[in-house]
């Protein structure tokens, strides 16, 4: 989508969107950093490349990604604001861990829900994305599912207490 406004938010709307070309000319390294999808002459990662040439920034990606099964661990209390490590105070991604976390969650939620309404069902990308009924009881509840996400709580950046966590060990063995 479009920016008109001029900031580098990554939601319109509930939409994600790249920045505007001013924007993106303020801030080239926006998708350039260590997992972007722009080659990063720094770390080259060609496996990337071949993936995005392959399967191009349509639904054939972002299908092929929601296919695999993916669990995020987040912490509850990584919130330490990381100052400037991509641009602008890292406004685009979030401030914090948890927050890139919360917000990367709800682009692949938005995404989801764009393909199952091409789809035309419950569904998107062959059944890789699916419309969950909340509580098992009310369609108002219902909400488009790509991956899991949990926030494990009373835990900062610590993948070992992540991992150990029930949480963690309900997204590796369940």
């Amino acid at each position: 989508k479009g920016n008109e406004a001029g900031t580098i938010s990554p939601f319109d709307e509930l939409e994600l969107r790249v920045p505007s070309p001013s924007l993106g000319e303020d801030c080239i390294e926006y998708n350039r950093y260590c997992w972007g999808l722009d080659d990063n002459p720094d770390l080259p990662v060609p496996y990337i490349a071949d993936a995005v040439k392959r399967n191009s920034l349509d639904n054939g990606l972002f299908c092929r990604y929601a296919s695999r099964d993916v669990v995020y661990l987040s912490g509850q209390r990584d919130v330490k604001h990381l100052g400037n490590q991509i641009c602008d105070e890292d406004g685009y991604q979030g401030p914090s861990r948890r927050e890139r976390s919360e917000r990367f969650f709800e682009a692949l939620r938005v995404r989801g829900t764009e393909e199952v309404e091409r789809g035309g069902g419950r569904s998107g990308c062959g059944g890789a994305v699916i419309v969950e009924d909340g509580d098992g009881d009310n369609e108002e509840e219902e909400e488009v599912r790509v991956h899991r996400r949990f926030v494990v709580e009373d835990v900062g950046h610590d993948h070992a207490l992540m991992f150990q966590s029930a949480e963690g060990l309900a997204g590796m063995f369940s």
